[in-house]
């Protein structure tokens, strides 16, 4: 797999023609891979790309994987990021949701990572599990602020289709999500996280000043980037690529000198309903001037769809930005859905 990666970036470096800021390890488990490892990746992306100015190397890890020695090595080695899935530090919740740490480890994760000198740490955290009442997610949240962590990623559960979670929902062994609770839930976190001067810079995450996370703020933003190894998505500012997932197909096609991708040519409608999509997610919202600029033949049918959300204070309009409120936030998806256009 790691021959397969490296002849990838071999294949794909002239991809990107601008410096790229951001590297992250993510989208599986990296952490399975020794410092060693990934020193030899950062090597070959540095001999492929421009990175002298980059600001942002993340490293995506479950917490029991991160020991101390770990830790210190993939620092050692240039990851200057850390974005740990923890998920919840209550015990009963992460055996329901089949984790494999426990909150011992979760704990200890955090706490090593500052001792290994890690300054920009990022938690993932989940809410709305069936049984979480109000308190214990108020108790969740005191135990993730303790740590003074400089980015918070928090996410309703979901069931996913053809899991065991989702299974055991059909069969009646687990009860289902409910939309009130975690409606609930969300308006906790974003008082909570408000109250701690902590910015709520996009749906599900939360920095403080000089913290959000800019690789994922760049393709937010509509900005390109280069995916590389299985199911790894790219976009090149007009296009969108992605890598077949399955890992054995994935290798062969690599060593029989093929690139293991599919494209997807996106038409005007799609970067429209992209950038609705995104720029609603985000605290400055969808740019006035971007709309007029790149999708002035949807300004219309932008106005025509927002102006009723604007007038029951789901959504807000300055200057420069249409924006959700909070009470819009809860219904994100929807609002962006209708500011789509359908042909």
């Amino acid at each position: 797999m790691l021959d397969a990666i490296h002849e990838e970036i071999t294949r794909r470096k002239d991809f990107l023609d601008d410096e790229v800021s951001t590297i992250y390890f993510g989208g599986g488990t990296p952490s399975v891979l020794e410092a060693k490892e990934l020193e030899k990746i950062l090597e070959h992306i540095q001999a492929s790309f421009d990175i002298s100015s980059i600001a942002e190397l993340t490293l995506e890890a479950n917490p029991d994987d991160l020991q101390l020695e770990y830790l210190q090595s993939i620092r050692s080695v240039g990851i200057n990021r850390l974005s740990i899935g923890v998920q919840s530090f209550d015990e009963a919740a992460l055996r329901w949701m089949n984790r494999s740490h426990d909150a011992y480890q979760a704990h200890q994760a955090l706490l090593d990572a500052r001792k290994a000198g890690f300054g920009n740490i990022s938690m993932d955290l989940i809410y709305g599990l069936p049984e979480q009442s109000a308190s214990d997610w108020h108790h969740q949240i005191d135990q993730a602020l303790d740590y003074e962590l400089e980015h918070y990623s928090c996410y309703a559960l979901t069931v996913e289709p053809k899991t065991a979670l989702a299974h055991h929902v059909k069969s009646g062994k687990s009860k289902d999500t409910k939309s009130e609770l975690q409606s609930e839930h969300f308006d906790i976190l974003m008082d909570r996280m408000a109250s701690a001067k902590i910015e709520h810079y996009e749906i599900s995450n939360f920095a403080r000043q000089g913290y959000r996370s800019q690789h994922n703020s760049s393709y937010w933003s509509g900005a390109k980037y280069l995916g590389i190894g299985p199911s790894a998505h790219s976009y090149d500012g007009r296009d969108r690529y992605w890598n077949l997932a399955h890992n054995a197909k994935y290798m062969d096609m690599i060593r029989a000198g093929d690139l293991p991708l599919e494209k997807e040519e996106l038409s005007e409608v799609d970067r429209y309903n992209e950038w609705v999509m995104c720029g609603l997610r985000l605290l400055e919202g969808c740019s006035k001037k971007t709309l007029k600029s790149e999708f002035g033949s949807f300004h219309e049918h932008f106005i025509k769809e927002a102006t009723p959300y604007i007038q029951e204070n789901l959504m807000q309009e300055s200057f420069e930005h249409f924006r959700l409120t909070q009470a819009g936030k809860h219904y994100a998806d929807r609002i962006a859905s209708d500011l789509f256009v359908v042909i």
